[in-house]
């Protein structure tokens, strides 16, 4: 690599010129606003996978690690398709499909009752999330020149993690509330 012509930055400023980087990038703002609006939504199936194998399957631990069995096979092999995926479809589309297709899988399991068709539904669940947010992540790392590209990596999977987790508490609110099947719904 060729050497260094700046002094290091302060971890202080490195943090602020990229969260500067982040609020005038419509591009890279986009990207981290879709990231946090699919996390919170979807966030709700691994959130109430507990609840949808006691209440709605009627099972156990067995079937919850059944279910979760499901849902991380379908993300490998959706990662897997990944490559051929971008080949023939743009990125907007995949992300259009995605979403589509995981918020219908995600009410499908809400209001599903059948061991098998929830497992089939989280199966293709599974492979939608991961393309999405393989994709999500790959357009951020194009659209960010290199200088902020790990500082907006880092804001991405703040904002995916953090997007999980106030979908978690926001879901499991609903479902105290409401019942399992209105929260999934409602994700």
């Amino acid at each position: 690599p060729p050497p260094m012509r700046l002094p290091p930055e302060r971890m202080a400023r490195a943090i602020v010129s990229g969260a500067r980087y982040i609020v005038h990038s419509p591009s890279t703002r986009t990207v981290l606003l879709r990231t946090l609006a699919t996390s919170v939504a979807g966030g709700a199936i691994s959130a109430l996978m507990p609840l949808v194998s006691r209440d709605l399957l009627g099972g156990g631990a067995e079937t919850f690690g059944i279910l979760l069995g499901a849902y991380g096979v379908g993300a490998v092999l959706g990662a897997m398709t990944l490559g051929r995926v971008r080949v023939k479809f743009s990125d907007e589309m995949i992300l259009r499909v995605c979403t589509f297709a995981g918020g219908t899988g995600i009410v499908i399991v809400g209001l599903s009752h059948s061991l098998p068709l929830t497992l089939a539904v989280l199966f293709v669940t599974g492979a939608f999330w991961t393309l999405c947010f393989s994709v999500f992540n790959i357009e951020l790392q194009i659209s960010a020149p290199r200088w902020v590209a790990g500082r907006a990596l880092a804001a991405f999977q703040a904002g995916a993690a953090g997007g999980a987790g106030l979908g978690a508490a926001l879901w499991g609110i609903i479902a105290r509330n409401n019942g399992t099947e209105a929260a999934l719904v409602a994700s």
